[in-house]
């Protein structure tokens, strides 16, 4: 599951904004990122009369508004999502999920404080994995000015994002996309499809070993072209086997930003 952390703090600590700066400085490390904000009254996003309103009240249960920049849903519950469902419903193609609130749901806080609201946190010190704060606090947890969110974000994407580590500790594969030299990003979900995918195409293969490195180029030039190398070592392909890597991996990278039509794309994945 894509890794997710929760600032939580008493009502005017300064959640917003410091989720707004730490967005901000995890956007320009390239990372793609994913916020929720948690609502514990009802509320609405759509406008009285405008047609996905009119959709709604005509007993519509789900509404979809589309363009060709962005899309929204709204859905009717029975019930609300647990947090971690949300996350896996709405965030599979993005690096980290920053909330503000569920301080009781979240396995992982940032608690935000500030002096004048008082001395007393929310959270008990062993329910934090931080604190910003605009003053010292005699707690063993890793400590941050409300002001560094340069720092913080640094602190997040070494504890949940970099090498795919999340709260649970256990790694995933690490992945670099190149589409005619340049360098690519993509979310989690894509870099867990293509691993995935890759390790898949390369079990069928007869006697190679199990995957630790691979680093694959092809090419369509103007004929299919493959170079496979896994463990460090070359891999010979049939002609079936050339066409299908070239053809499964330019389609999965195609889609990508940066990654339109490209003719030439090189990967490398570690796998823990």
């Amino acid at each position: 599951m894509t890794p997710h952390v929760s600032l939580v703090g008493k009502s005017n600590s300064g959640k917003t904004t410091l989720l707004e700066k730490l967005v901000r400085e995890l956007k320009s490390r390239g990372l793609r990122v994913g916020t929720i904000k948690h609502d514990l009254h009802d509320f609405d996003i759509d406008r009285p009369g405008k047609d996905s309103w009119r959709h709604a009240q005509a007993g519509a249960d789900t509404v979809v508004i589309s363009s060709p920049r962005r899309a929204a849903a709204i859905q009717r519950l029975q019930r609300e999502y647990p947090l971690a469902e949300l996350v896996a419903r709405f965030f599979d193609d993005v690096d980290l999920v920053v909330t503000e609130g569920y301080k009781r749901e979240s396995t992982c806080r940032v608690e935000v404080h500030r002096a004048a609201r008082g001395p007393e946190l929310v959270c008990r010190a062993e329910e934090l994995l931080a604190v910003a704060t605009d003053e010292p606090l005699a707690l063993e947890v890793p400590q941050f000015d409300l002001n560094d969110a340069a720092g913080l974000a640094d602190f997040l994407v070494e504890r949940l994002v970099k090498g795919g580590t999340g709260m649970s500790g256990q790694t995933g594969p690490t992945v670099e996309l190149q589409a005619e030299g340049r360098s690519l990003r993509a979310g989690r979900f894509v870099t867990k499809a293509i691993a995935g995918t890759l390790r898949g195409m390369i079990a069928s293969l007869r006697d190679v070993p199990e995957p630790r490195q691979v680093r694959v180029i092809v090419a369509r030039d103007p004929e299919p072209q493959t170079s496979l190398q896994v463990n460090g070592e070359p891999i010979e392909l049939n002609r079936f086997a050339t066409a299908f890597f070239c053809a499964t991996i330019l389609g999965m990278v195609q889609p990508l930003e940066g990654g339109q039509d490209a003719t030439r794309v090189e990967i490398a994945i570690t796998y823990p």
